[in-house]
């Protein structure tokens, strides 16, 4: 029987993936400010939802993933794990980089700054 269970592993990989990470607090830059609040995390195979506690209760925000790549950045001993993601209505581009890690610490999230000027840059400190 346990031939039967490590063969349908090997055979049929996971059809779906997901990971969750919990953050209670938030560097902000170019400042470096840190925020508590927390946040949970959840990557998908095709969506990241970001769920922040409010005093309303929470904020979901959902992004769909278009393109999951990695890159060796100067200085690091693995590579980074960036998700390029596009906001449900396709109009706004978010990346979450997470940089290369043992036990994961931090993520990343770079996208387009509400006033349409620049962009936003935070992490995510996660626990």
């Amino acid at each position: 029987m346990k031939w039967v269970v490590y063969f349908f592993i090997l055979v049929f990989p996971f059809i779906s993936y997901s990971q969750t990470y919990n953050s209670p607090y938030t560097q902000h830059f170019p400042s470096g400010i840190i925020e508590e609040i927390n946040r949970t995390i959840t990557i998908q195979e095709s969506e990241v939802h970001i769920a922040t506690e409010t005093p309303e209760g929470k904020d979901i925000h959902t992004l769909k993933i278009q393109e999951v790549t990695s890159e060796l950045t100067e200085g690091s001993a693995g590579k980074d794990l960036i998700i390029k993601c596009v906001s449900k209505d396709g109009k706004f581009p978010t990346t979450i980089r997470i940089p290369y890690q043992n036990k994961i610490e931090i993520i990343d999230v770079i996208e387009p700054s509400p006033d349409g000027e620049g962009e936003r840059y935070y992490r995510f400190l996660v626990d």
